[in-house]
């Protein structure tokens, strides 16, 4: 998927990434594309209209209303170029938004004939040591993707469409936004790759993650397009050191076993969970930067055990 600036650019401007992304040759810009190296076009398929344009962190965020004018504009545009690119727009930034199903409702009633997905995006931290609760994240996660199906479908009902739009749930994890915020992660200086939002997750992380894992899994038929938020090192299941090792979290061994159970071609073997080698925050002799040094279980301790450590972390 590769997304559209829609906050401070327009239709132009998607018109010519799609024109550098796939256009084979013979357009100034694919013909810059083969002169950067790559000869052979991207071919993207997937294209989103924009990013979380309802919140105002973002610049250039607008009403629903302006921006379902913008993206049913921009989607016609780019559809005339590629019939067959599967557009997405944008939904709401979480289910706590203040315009939460209003702004679906507005989006889709100008997108609806020319988009495919409308999108998700949610991130789950825990509270305040509220260990229990931060275990029901994927509760949330239920009554999102259920409130935005029903909106949709009463979009379609409305418009007497035999078409559905699905979601891409193209943002989720979890994620300790407040923490970084007030550390010094965040100032005016302008660092070399700088190290940034660099969560280390415990064994509750990994639960959580698997919970809505397993949400997603069974939304399926509606939820046809998911994306983990991120990869490496930022709120990541893989870590690195620069010119050192890498290394896997906890979250990475709930989305190994995860794939296997859903059937996935990818048919890695985790090791058993929790792998008795590793630390509660994966985290190898490090401090947790959340919390106090976690000490390395020992061989054949039991998730439950973690899970007591965890809670016990949570408390001090």
């Amino acid at each position: 998927m590769l997304a559209v600036n829609l906050g401070t650019r327009g239709i132009q401007p998607a018109l010519d990434l799609l024109e550098y992304a796939n256009h084979p040759s013979g357009r100034a810009l694919s013909d810059l594309r083969i002169a950067n190296g790559t000869p052979e076009p991207h071919n993207v398929r997937m294209w989103c209209l924009g990013n979380e344009m309802d919140g105002p962190w973002q610049t250039g965020f607008m009403t629903a209303d302006d921006y379902g004018k913008l993206a049913a504009r921009t989607a016609g545009a780019m559809k005339m170029a590629d019939k067959d690119l599967e557009l997405v727009v944008c939904g709401s930034s979480n289910s706590g938004m203040p315009t939460f199903g209003d702004w679906e409702r507005t989006v889709l009633e100008h997108t609806y004939d020319r988009v495919d997905y409308v999108s998700c995006h949610a991130y789950y931290p825990e509270h305040d040591g509220d260990l229990g609760s931060f275990l029901a994240s994927a509760t949330d996660m239920d009554y999102f993707i259920d409130t935005v199906v029903a909106t949709a479908d009463h979009v379609g009902y409305k418009k007497r469409s035999n078409k559905k739009i699905n979601i891409s749930f193209d943002e989720w994890n979890v994620w300790y936004q407040k923490e970084h915020a007030e550390s010094d992660e965040v100032n005016d200086e302008w660092r070399h790759a700088p190290r940034q939002l660099e969560d280390v997750y415990s064994v509750a992380d990994a639960v959580v993650v698997g919970n809505l894992l397993m949400t997603l899994l069974k939304h399926s038929d509606r939820v046809t397009s998911a994306s983990l938020a991120q990869l490496v090192n930022v709120i990541a299941p893989i870590m690195t050191e620069p010119g050192g090792p890498a290394w896997r979290q906890t979250t990475f061994q709930t989305s190994g076993r995860r794939a296997g159970w859903a059937g996935s071609r990818w048919r890695a073997s985790p090791p058993p969970w929790p792998p008795a080698s590793t630390s509660i925050c994966a985290a190898a002799p490090t401090a947790c930067p959340r919390r106090s040094p976690c000490p390395r279980p020992t061989p054949g301790a039991t998730a439950s055990r973690w899970l007591r450590h965890a809670r016990a972390r949570s408390a001090s």
